[in-house]
């Protein structure tokens, strides 16, 4: 993982990944608009700096989109769309009752298994640019789950939050289930400030814009 706002050299990426210099430059170009990476005026790419001020507008930002896509997911999806998310609920349910025994294994998997779930959910909203913008929201918030290491709530807690989620969409509640989403992302607010607090240090890495 590299470090926010560390430098990118074109040289440096083309050895580790054995491609001209080129493909690497239009790679990187194409992150720019995810997000992820940021151009430095004569100074070429560099990892995207984090900041809480940042922190709290995405945050905010998926709760709004994420919430309103579960919305009209449950008006609009089909038996199809109900069986996509009885898999990926199944599957999250596996991460949280049989951890991996390595951390950043277990780490990797939840977060692919965690974004499936989430994404299940809203699939069926019809709109597939709300999705897209949905993914990189997703996307840039794993840069501070990863940064900042921020600890997983309790096993049964977990179940409890997304099997919630799960019971409203398959009952096509939408109004149970959209308040328990936001309720879901108040949480995740909650673990950034409880890490922030008890390490502050990590504010280092995350200077107000």
């Amino acid at each position: 993982i590299l470090p926010p706002n560390s430098r990118l050299r074109i040289r440096t990426l083309s050895i580790r990944y054995g491609a001209g210099a080129s493909p690497i430059r239009e790679a990187l170009s194409r992150l720019v608009p995810e997000g992820l990476i940021t151009i430095d005026r004569n100074r070429g790419f560099r990892v995207t700096p984090l900041s809480i001020e940042e922190l709290r507008e995405i945050t905010e930002m998926r709760q709004i989109l994420e919430v309103e896509a579960f919305r009209r997911s449950i008006a609009l999806g089909d038996d199809e769309w109900e069986g996509h998310i009885v898999s990926a609920f199944h599957q999250l349910v596996k991460c949280i009752d049989h951890p991996l025994d390595g951390q950043a294994e277990q780490r990797l998997r939840w977060e692919e298994r965690h974004h499936a779930y989430h994404r299940s959910l809203v699939d069926a909203c019809g709109n597939s640019k709300l999705l897209h913008a949905i993914d990189r929201i997703y996307q840039n918030l794993a840069r501070y789950r990863s940064v900042l290491q921020i600890n997983d709530l309790e096993p049964g807690v977990m179940r409890k939050i997304h099997e919630e989620l799960f019971e409203y969409a398959i009952a096509r509640n939408a109004k149970a289930g959209s308040e328990a989403l936001r309720g879901h992302f108040d949480v995740n607010v909650e673990q950034v400030r409880d890490t922030l607090a008890k390490d502050p240090r990590l504010f280092d890495m995350l200077a107000d814009a």
